[in-house]
């Protein structure tokens, strides 16, 4: 494994506070085009992270359960949406973001130029890749610790702002009745340190805006959006 691969597993793994095997950090961070790239070159022995990823979206998927059963009282439909709600790709290309994982992401040159290492899909896949590095390495206990510490305000988030409701999703019923426009939401800014950090947003309708949210996610504060602008179309008129 090339020395600039193992390096960035050590720099992302001192990073983030994970203590696991670097050879397996490295290839959470190994992209399918790199890979592609250096067997062509004639290198063998280089894999990518597609298999460490699928093991970690199983990973992650059970400290989801396990968490939103053990820490609160809900029916089974409303642990279902709220865990794919934390589960999907925007949200994990944010947490990604808030890590700053894709400056570790080994990609191919196209791929590279092309803005790879801000792309969410590839974020993800990393994000659900290192939970499996750490999993493999250090076992369960190290992934809850670790998915703790940079899950559990989102967690707490999501059941107290009403995420298993969906209010973008009651919104968009609402307003499109009769063939309406469809709600729009615009980032308006975004404050504090990284694991700190406050996204606002506001909800639209046909150039108007219906409410404001806040969020330690985006899409968290899209729903903050969204429930705000349902109160304001449903309060009675003076």
């Amino acid at each position: 494994m090339k020395e600039q691969t193992i390096e960035n597993a050590r720099r992302l793994s001192l990073r983030i506070g994970i203590d696991a095997e670097l050879t397996v950090v490295a290839q959470s961070l190994m992209h399918s085009s790199y890979v592609n790239e250096e067997l062509s070159s004639g290198r063998k022995g280089v894999e990518s992270n597609d298999r460490l990823e699928f093991l970690g979206d199983a990973v992650l998927d059970l400290y989801l359960a396990e968490t939103l059963y053990t820490r609160y009282r809900l029916s089974e439909g409303d642990m279902s949406r709220i865990r794919a709600f934390l589960a999907n790709e925007d949200f994990l290309a944010e947490l990604a973001r808030e890590l700053d994982i894709g400056e570790f992401i080994m990609l191919g040159k196209g791929e590279a130029a092309s803005g790879g290492k801000d792309r969410d899909s590839i974020l993800a896949d990393a994000f659900e890749a290192i939970v499996a590095a750490l999993y493999l390495s250090k076992g369960f206990n190290a992934v809850r610790v670790f998915l703790d510490r940079h899950y559990s305000k989102h967690i707490s988030e999501a059941v107290n702002s009403g995420v298993q409701r969906d209010f973008k999703t009651l919104l968009q019923e609402k307003t499109q009745t009769g063939g309406g426009p469809r709600p729009q939401y615009e980032l308006v800014d975004v404050i504090g340190p990284p694991e700190k950090r406050l996204f606002k947003v506001q909800a639209f309708l046909g150039g108007r805006v219906l409410g404001n949210g806040e969020g330690h996610s985006k899409k968290a504060a899209e729903q903050q959006a969204a429930k705000k602008a349902l109160e304001n179309i449903e309060e009675p008129s003076p």
